[in-house]
């Protein structure tokens, strides 16, 4: 349910129902049964892209910096990368949710017992973000780099960070 929540961002919003298969045979090869795939539009690709840009700045300088780590194919080609981590109050949960323009994937890492809560040790809690990683670098290694694509109808422009204004030379010159 995670994954295809966050898939539904690189879907530019079209969100497709979880399945675990497509369709059964029997020994002669014959439909046994079939899924039919579920979708529908749910949020705008403008949205969707504004989401995934922030989503991208979790991989580069946010929570997930450092071990969620951008996609180099093979070839030497770049893979977009975005997503965001999770964790319950007291540590007994951590998540890492994210997505390419391929595949979406979520990451739980914890202690799955009734018994007691179980805090995960301090060692062990980046541990969603070094199995989702590990995970999306291997499964598109020969995949053909790949980035988001923005939407026509977004507009970038470069804002000041001390006045709040669209950035002048001064303000480029400075830094800010």
């Amino acid at each position: 349910e995670m994954a295809a929540a966050y898939a539904t961002f690189a879907n530019n919003g079209v969100y497709v129902e979880p399945y675990s298969y497509t369709r059964v045979l029997d020994n002669d090869g014959n439909v046994v049964i079939e899924k039919d795939i579920v979708s529908r539009n749910v949020y705008s690709p403008e949205t969707c892209y504004l989401l995934t840009s922030m989503l991208q700045d979790v991989i580069t300088r946010g929570t997930a910096a450092g071990r969620v780590l951008p996609i180099t194919t093979e070839s030497g080609e770049n893979i977009a990368v975005a997503g965001k981590t999770g964790t319950t109050d007291d540590n007994v949960d951590k998540w890492f949710c994210g997505f390419t323009p391929y595949y979406a994937a979520a990451t739980w890492y914890g202690y799955d017992n009734r018994l007691r809560t179980t805090e995960i040790p301090k060692a062990d809690r980046q541990n969603a973000q070094y199995i989702w990683n590990d995970y999306m670098q291997k499964i598109h290694l020969n995949l053909a780099g790949k980035i988001f694509e923005m939407p026509a109808t977004i507009s970038m422009v470069t804002i000041c960070s001390t006045s709040g204004n669209l950035a002048t030379e001064a303000c480029v010159a400075a830094g800010t």
